[in-house]
């Protein structure tokens, strides 16, 4: 559930999308995914153990509304083409 959570961060309105964007750069769509709802559930859990409502102040991300100023691609280099020996 976490992860399919985390494929919403792939919209560009969603507060976790820079961190979500940064990551699918460096890493990959799918790690990415990994990645976010790996932080969707340190959330959770300090929402839990401190017993607080969600904050999205208390989150260091940016907040919104968000508006696509730059078209980012998911990979930084092109794949590269195989050489046949």
């Amino acid at each position: 559930m976490l992860c399919q959570a985390a494929h919403h961060a792939s919209h560009h309105h969603h507060p976790l999308h820079p961190y979500f964007a940064q990551l699918c750069a460096r890493r990959g769509y799918k790690l990415a995914v990994i990645a976010v709802g790996h932080r969707l559930c340190r959330i959770m859990f300090a929402m839990w153990r401190d017993g607080r409502d969600f904050d999205v102040r208390l989150l260091a991300v940016e907040h919104g509304p968000f508006e696509r100023k730059v078209v980012r691609l998911y990979r930084r280099k092109p794949p590269t083409a195989r050489v046949r020996k």
